[in-house]
C-alpha cells in the first residue's frame, strides 16, 4: 500500500514538474489571474468550472 501511495505522489510531482518547466503555462495562470482579481475589483460575477476533481477545486 504505501509503495503505491509513494507511486502516485511520484507521479504526481512529475506531473506537476513537467506544468512548471512549460514557461507558456505560468503565463496563462498569470493572465487569468489577472483577469479573475479584476473582475472581482470591479465587483463582477466570476464563474469557474471544472471536470472531475478540478470541478471540486473551483467551489473553494
Amino acid at each position: 500500500m504505501l509503495e503505491n501511495i509513494e507511486n502516485s505522489l511520484n507521479n504526481a510531482y512529475k506531473c506537476v514538474k513537467q506544468f512548471i518547466n512549460e514557461e507558456s503555462n505560468l503565463i496563462k495562470i498569470e493572465q487569468i489571474s489577472t483577469k479573475i482579481a479584476a473582475a472581482f475589483q470591479n465587483k463582477n460575477k466570476v464563474l469557474i468550472c471544472g471536470n472531475g476533481g478540478s470541478a471540486a477545486d473551483a467551489i473553494h
